[in-house]
């Protein structure tokens, strides 16, 4: 019989594993726009973008190494984040994190890119 070894991470103080941790440089707020046409191209686990709120997030370190893909009490999580990848799912997210769950509005911030382009919606939305 063979023992099954996992494997070791590192942690950063807010719980993700170090690999979820974004791998580009923090972006300045309103410097850039997209369009969902856009967000709609970016819809796998190895690139991931999601809106919330008009923002839009690249999420794909998040997805790539989340707990899930190895742990099984985070499949449902990880697969509900999948489901979500390349869209705009603002109401799935402020009905799952609402309340307790404030953390996972912090560690978003992380994962910013750009604003949705409202003005495909004549400057209005949400």
């Amino acid at each position: 019989m063979f023992a099954h070894q996992m494997p070791t991470y590192t942690y950063e103080p807010d719980g993700r594993r170090t690999a979820q941790m974004p791998d580009f440089a923090p972006v300045t707020r309103g410097s850039r726009k997209f369009t969902l046409e856009e967000l709609a191209t970016h819809k796998t686990v190895e690139d991931g973008w999601i809106c919330v709120n008009n923002k839009v997030y690249d999420i794909t370190n998040f997805v790539k190494h989340h707990p899930g893909n190895d742990l099984g009490g985070k499949v449902s999580t990880l697969l509900a984040i999948k489901r979500t990848l390349g869209t705009d799912c603002s109401e799935e997210f402020m009905e799952i994190h609402q309340g307790t769950v404030a953390n996972a509005w912090v560690m978003l911030k992380d994962y910013y890119i750009g604003d949705l382009d409202v003005a495909q919606f004549g400057g209005q939305r949400h």
